[in-house]
């Protein structure tokens, strides 16, 4: 299923809920400023990030996830495996 940030935040809102951040974690790989996501083969504008990543697992803040702006993924962290706690999966 391919990963889309805006219609998450669209059926979040018609929920009547609000959404203040979108926080993703994904395996894939970031190349120069764009992600590359592993299961799905989408790409995705990338800022801050490193010029390679080098763990499999990417952590981003989803930046333009309303209707009228543009979207891309501010880069936060890169983590070799999350970790499974009491409330599901914890990325260090």
């Amino acid at each position: 299923m391919p990963l889309d940030p805006k219609d998450m935040a669209d059926r979040v809102v018609r929920n009547n809920m609000g959404v203040e951040a979108i926080e993703l974690a994904v395996r894939g790989k970031v190349v120069g400023e764009s992600l590359t996501v592993a299961e799905t083969s989408q790409t995705f504008p990338v800022e801050g990030g490193p010029s390679a990543s080098s763990a499999p697992w990417l952590i981003f803040d989803v930046v333009g996830f309303d209707p009228e702006e543009a979207m891309f993924l501010r880069f936060k962290a890169e983590v070799p495996v999350p970790v499974l706690g009491e409330a599901g999966l914890r990325f260090p």
